[in-house]
């Protein structure tokens, strides 16, 4: 398979493109991890003060 420059102008896309999406999954994984902290932290208060 020849290497064109148009393939190779894809290639580069793709790879920016699915490097921009896996930040976005990593940054929405580490707010849910916050998230989760909270509404433990959240559970724990409002059980302590029943």
């Amino acid at each position: 398979m020849e290497v064109t420059p148009d393939l190779l102008v894809l290639l580069k896309q793709l790879l920016e493109f699915c490097s921009r999406e896996a930040e976005k999954r990593k940054e929405d994984h580490q707010a849910e991890e916050q998230l989760n902290a909270i509404v433990a932290q959240i559970k724990k208060i409002l059980e302590a003060m029943e």
